[in-house]
Formats: C-alpha cells, structure tokens, sequence
C-alpha cells in the first residue's frame, strides 16, 4: 500500500511540477506524510509488524491467506484509501516561506543512471531515505527492482506471472548485497537517518552511499 502511494505521489508531483528538483522534493514530502499517516492507523510501517507474518518462510503465504489476512489487508487499504489520496492529492500542506533548493533522492539518482524516464525518475523519489525518510528498506534498491520488473514486464508480456523471479531484478539484489554485505535497512546503510528533505539532499549531494547508487546504476 505505502510503496505504490509513493509511486502515486511521485506520479502526481511529476504532473504538477515543470522542474525535476521541486518535483522530487514535492514526491518525498508527500511520501513522508504518507508513512506517517499510515503508521499512526497501523502502528508501524513494516510489513511483518503490520500482517504479523513472515513471507520469506515456507507456507507463510499460505498460511497467512488462509487465516484470513489477506481479508484484513483489503479491509485497511480500503480504509486507509481515502487519506492517502487526499494526503497525495493535497501535496506537501503548506508551502515554505522561502522555497527550498531543488531536491535531491538517492533513488531518482539511481533511476537516473538506468536511463529511466522523466516521468519514471520522480516517481521514485518518495522512496528515499527508507521510504520516505521513514527508515525502512533501501529506497534506492527498490527504485532498481521496480525499473528492472517494468523493463522485464516489458520485454516478457507474456510471462507476468514470472514478474517475482525475473532475473533482471534478481541480478540487481545481488548487487545491492555486494556492496552493502547484506545489509536491507537504509539507516544502517547511511549511517544515519532523515528528519527532513533538506538533510536527504545534502546527504546524496555529498557523495552519501555514492558507491551503492553507482552500482544500482549499472545493473
């Protein structure tokens, strides 16, 4: 729910804003309130905290469906569904009285050097900092495996229901794991976390996880 929130948020911030920097900007604030909304209704904005599940184990899914979770995960979008297009209609609620410099996200930058589109770039930029500065997972890799899974879909129409083992996406996972040994959160990647949108900026425009944003660029 709050990952395609953001790529909405980052979908409708591309449409209303010409310039790439304030548009960026305006997807990450947007996708920051998003998470914040949604952890106040859940508690948290981890999966397994929300569902109580654990896919990754064998059945899990399984089990999970047939003790009614995916009933409860319809029930809260449902719910949840009218805030968050409001929230991503609305856009950052007010605006500076001095507009800030043109934004920056370690997952646009990625998506950058995939040779994504405009459009494409700033769609992803509300996945930054864990998703939207939530501290989460790395924004920056899952920017590379949406843009790999669109390429894939793209290439292979006919082959969607292999859209999660394609191994466009499993080359890039790969890779993340590379260079972070293993390591899936961003503040223990960044060393750090993210309280506003200027202090991500700084963060990419100083060379933060420059050598991760590199190698996702390349796969």
């Amino acid at each position: 729910m709050l990952w395609g929130s953001a790529l909405a948020a980052g979908a409708e911030a591309h449409r209303r804003h010409a310039d790439r920097g304030e548009a960026i900007g305006a997807a990450l604030e947007t996708t920051r309130r998003l998470v914040a909304s949604f952890t106040e209704r859940t508690g948290s904005a981890s999966c397994r905290d929300v569902t109580g599940a654990d896919f990754k184990a064998r059945l899990g899914t399984l089990r999970y469906v047939l003790g009614g979770g995916a009933w409860r995960c319809f029930q809260l979008a449902a719910a949840w569904a009218p805030e968050a297009i409001r929230i991503a209609a609305e856009g950052p609620s007010q605006a500076p009285a001095a507009p800030p410099p043109p934004a920056a996200s370690c997952a646009s930058e990625v998506a950058l050097r995939k040779g994504a589109t405009a459009q494409h770039v700033v769609m992803v930029a509300g996945l930054a900092g864990g998703l939207g500065l939530g501290g989460q997972a790395c924004g920056a890799l899952g920017a590379a495996v949406w843009l790999d899974s669109l390429a894939w879909g793209e290439a292979h129409p006919d082959r969607m229901k292999d859209l999660y083992d394609n191994p466009r996406a499993a080359r890039t996972v790969a890779a993340f794991e590379a260079v972070t040994d293993g390591e899936f959160q961003c503040p223990r990647i960044a060393g750090r976390r993210f309280a506003t949108v200027e202090e991500h900026t700084a963060f990419v425009r100083s060379g933060g996880c420059g050598t991760l944003i590199e190698a996702l660029g390349r796969t």
